[in-house]
């Protein structure tokens, strides 16, 4: 610039010198000169300087608005032409112009373009904002590059790298979007890459293994290989070649093709173990441990049923073995224990118990299992003929029954809290025999702790009963077994002075009756006479009890046919004793 305005003042100087004189304006007497207005070319400098301002008559310039002058860099000219201005010195330092560069947008690249299912892909980025976060997903266009991935964080130069293991899922893919975005989604950026088809394998004939070299079946496997069976010992050694004798896992997956009913599977293995039964997880013991046996039972259809065996090895020794088989035993109850009021964390004891009829008062079940605030769970799969049964339960404190039927669960019994020891009770129908799971959860806080759980087939009727199947027991609250059980045909006894039966010795009894009932469609109006306390469940809902003075005349309307479980229970006490329960059509429904 400076270079460019020497030349420029000099052309002017001369062209001031070359100008023909002007005759000046007459000036009116009565008006005050005005200076020509003058145009300044130069960079001002940041120095207040002086300046020369001259009055001269209004002249005819050569532009518009005055004469323009063209100064060197730093100095102000302010005149008319042919003027001379003062020699000013320039002691101010330049300040350079200010320049604004838009960023550059974000760039993505990987490594390598073309990349096979299970391998590692290398995602690199540069002219990123520094310190940001970067999401990285994946899809198979940008609209649906929406599969987290991995994250990156940008450095202080722009630049990102990180990487990831392409899931297999994606392999029937033949390309997919990789996409980049920082937490606002202000910068983003997209790049596209080639899924390799993975090269054909042997025709797997028994178990297709992946072979992984870490525990956690990460990765591409190194070797995959058809297995007849698994049941290997490998001991100290590897499973073949290229495969570490530690730290590796396996991945085994089949199909079986069984007949209906219940099979027993049990993995025997050193270290951890998953098994999936039509990608339902049956066993996780996912942990290092020495060998030991797990054996789990399931309930399959008739057909084909999806297996997957999950394995890995720590150090030492490597050993895996997978089978099953109908289940024809019951072993009893498959227990576990808890040192928590909840059942949660790991159990710290597992067992098989024949019966469930405990009585531990202050001990607890032993060692490594507290005394007090713990918590056991229970499951069995017993066999069932059709008919009613009873469920029992007397705990001290807490518990809870369920049954596990045709892939339903249904909570028999839920009193988990504190309690003085009581005996609980629900009535089942089963309307075809069968096998089914029964899980017991068992609750003890302080003091002593007492559990016995049973069943009893009261009636091989499971709709229309004649006969209410009564339960007569020797106290006042239902506790512990029954002292005798039999038939009535109708609930409608008046005992007074005597006892319902001689093998009743106490004055104050107690007895529950049970049937199931059909009722037709219609209004039917339910009446109860009794001297002591009555209550009364309609399919567990309680519809009557002493207690809240509740009417001892109510109705009940049934819009179709229903069959009904019906519950009386009743406190008597010798020297009064009577009850009367029946029901009648009050009218019918149009």
């Amino acid at each position: 610039m400076r270079l460019l305005l020497l030349p420029c003042l000099a052309l002017a100087v001369l062209l001031s010198a070359c100008a023909l004189p002007v005759p000046p304006t007459p000036i009116p007497p009565d008006e005050t000169p005005v200076p020509t207005p003058t145009r300044v070319i130069g960079r001002p400098t940041a120095t207040p300087v002086p300046v020369v301002i001259t009055s001269l008559p209004p002249t005819r310039g050569p532009l518009p608005g005055g004469p323009t002058f063209i100064a060197p860099f730093g100095t102000p000219v302010i005149g008319v032409a042919g003027t001379p201005l003062p020699e000013l010195p320039n002691t101010s330092t330049p300040t350079p112009t200010a320049t604004w560069t838009p960023r550059p947008p974000p760039t993505l690249t990987i490594e390598p373009a073309r990349v096979p299912p299970g391998a590692r892909v290398v995602v690199r980025g540069s002219n990123w904002v520094p310190g940001q976060g970067v999401f990285i997903t994946l899809g198979p266009t940008v609209a649906e590059a929406v599969d987290h991935i991995t994250t990156a964080v940008v450095l202080s130069d722009g630049h990102f790298e990180t990487a990831f293991f392409l899931p297999d899922r994606w392999s029937r893919q033949p390309s997919l979007v990789l996409r980049a975005r920082n937490f606002d989604s202000s910068f983003q950026a997209n790049t596209t890459f080639t899924i390799i088809a993975p090269s054909p394998t042997a025709t797997i004939i028994g178990w297709y293994g992946e072979y992984f070299n870490n525990r956690e079946l990460q990765g591409k496997p190194i070797l995959v290989r058809d297995d007849k069976v698994i049941d290997f010992n490998w001991g100290p050694g590897a499973p073949a070649m290229g495969i570490p004798v530690d730290d590796f896992s396996v991945r085994w997956s089949g199909t079986i093709d069984i007949a209906e009913g219940l099979y027993e599977f049990n993995i025997l293995a050193d270290d951890g173990v998953r098994l999936f039964v039509d990608e339902k997880l049956l066993i996780n013991e996912w942990h290092m441990a020495a060998a030991r046996t797990y054996t789990k039972e399931a309930n399959l259809s008739s057909g084909k049923h999806r297996i997957r065996l999950e394995y890995f090895e720590a150090t030492g020794s490597a050993l895996i073995k997978l089978d099953w088989k109908p289940s024809v035993r019951d072993r009893g109850w498959d227990g576990e224990y808890y040192n928590t009021t909840d059942l949660s964390q790991d159990p710290v004891l597992r067992r098989f118990d024949p019966d469930l009829d405990f009585d531990w008062r202050g001990q607890g079940p032993g060692s490594p299992v507290y005394g007090e605030n713990f918590s056991a769970y229970w499951t069995r799969r017993p066999s069932f003929e059709a008919g009613r049964y009873g469920f029992y339960a007397e705990a001290d404190d807490g518990v809870r029954v369920w049954i596990n039927r045709d892939d339903s669960r249904e909570k028999l019994i839920d009193e988990w809290h504190g309690a003085e020891p009581a005996t609980y009770f629900r009535d089942v129908i089963f309307p075809k025999a069968g096998r089914f799971a029964v899980d017991v959860a068992f609750l003890q806080l302080l003091g002593d702790a007492k559990l016995h759980v049973w069943w009893e087939r009261l009636t091989d009727c499971v709709s229309d009963c004649p006969d209410w199947i009564g339960e007569y027991y020797d106290n006042p609250g239902w506790r512990g077994q029954p002292a005798f059980r039999r038939n009535d045909g109708a609930i409608d006894f008046a005992w007074r002075d005597d006892r319902p039966d001689d093998r009743i010795k106490s004055d104050h009894y107690s007895v529950r009756w049970t049937r199931a009932v059909t009722f037709q469609p219609g209004t039917y109006r339910f009446s109860i006479t009794a001297n002591g306390d009555v209550r009364m469940w309609m399919d567990d809902v309680k519809v009557f009890d002493t207690a809240t003075g509740q009417p001892p005349v109510f109705p009940k309307n049934y819009a179709r046919e229903t069959t009904v479980r019906l519950r009386v229970e009743y406190i008597g006490v010798r020297g009064g004793a009577q009850i009367k329960v029946d029901w009648n059509l009050a009218e019918m429904t149009p």
